[in-house]
Order: C-alpha cells, then structure tokens, then sequence
C-alpha cells in the first residue's frame, strides 16, 4: 500500500528538517578530529572513529545485500555508532548556544529535531492517522540473493543445519 498524502508530506519536511542536525554533527565531528590530532588523544580519537567506521559499514552492506528486506541488519550498525552522534550533536548545539549570533541556528536545528521526530512518531503509528506500510517485493530475477531471503533465521546453503 503507497503511503498516502500525509506520510509524504511529513517524509519532505524530517528530510529538510535533517539537514541542519547533519550539517551540525558533521562540524562537530571535524572539528573534534581536528582538536584530538592536536592532542593526540587516542581515547577520544577510538570514540570518534566509531560512527565513521558504522557509517561506512553500512554504505558497503547496502551496496553488496541492496535488498530492501534487510534494512534492519543494515540499520543495526549505526546502533554502535548512535551515542557519539548524539554526544556530537550535543557538543555542536552547546557550542553554537554559547555565542549569542549563532543562536537562532540552535533554534533551526531543534525546529529540524521536532520534524524528524513528527514522522518517526507518525511511522510507529503513535499520531493519529493510518499507520504507512511498505510492501515487501521479491528480489529481481537473476540478482544473487541467498536462499534464507525473506527467513531470518533459516540456514544457508554451506552453513551446519543446512539442507
């Protein structure tokens, strides 16, 4: 069933509302590599190489597995990566609050945090509305899909317990 009217429209605004949270975790993240090269602080450094290494990751399971009924293995890495980004957003927003000229951009990015939090309220169904739903499509012919698709748990073809 396509989502309707209301999902789109909620899906555009969290995806500008996103942008100002991205621009800021990427400038925190900069910005904070740059200060542990300085340091050379190894703890901090491990600590800020975790979401890169989720994010790329997760770049390389989408391109090898592009299959849709995956998307919560893929997700599954940003789990590892998700408090430093959280932390990053949070050492961005502090420092932008801390100068009253660039203030109005903390307000940009909590006005861009209530947007992505509408929809993902309205996808879990938690706002009033027809809960949106994706179905799911077989792989294409000829992709190179292994046998446990669309069966979590079921054993591949080589593995012990296979058929």
């Amino acid at each position: 069933r396509p989502f309707g009217e209301r999902a789109q429209k909620l899906m555009s605004i969290s995806t500008v509302g996103g942008l100002p949270i991205t621009l800021t975790v990427v400038a925190a993240w900069v910005a904070l590599v740059w200060r542990c090269r300085r340091r050379r602080d190894l703890a901090e450094a491990l600590l800020l190489a975790a979401p890169a290494l989720a994010i790329l990751a997760q770049i390389h399971f989408s391109v090898k597995f592009p299959h849709d009924e995956w998307g919560p293995v893929k997700a599954a890495y940003l789990r590892f990566a998700g408090a430093p980004l959280l932390a990053l957003f949070g050492v961005g927003a502090s420092w932008l609050w801390r100068r009253r000229w660039t203030r109005a951009l903390v307000v940009i990015q909590v006005a861009g945090l209530v947007a992505v939090t509408a929809y993902t309220f309205y996808g879990r169904g938690w706002l009033p509305g027809p809960t949106p739903t994706i179905a799911k499509r077989p792989p294409p012919r000829g992709s190179a899909a292994p046998a446990a698709m669309g069966r979590p748990h079921a054993p591949t073809v080589g593995t012990p317990g296979a058929r």
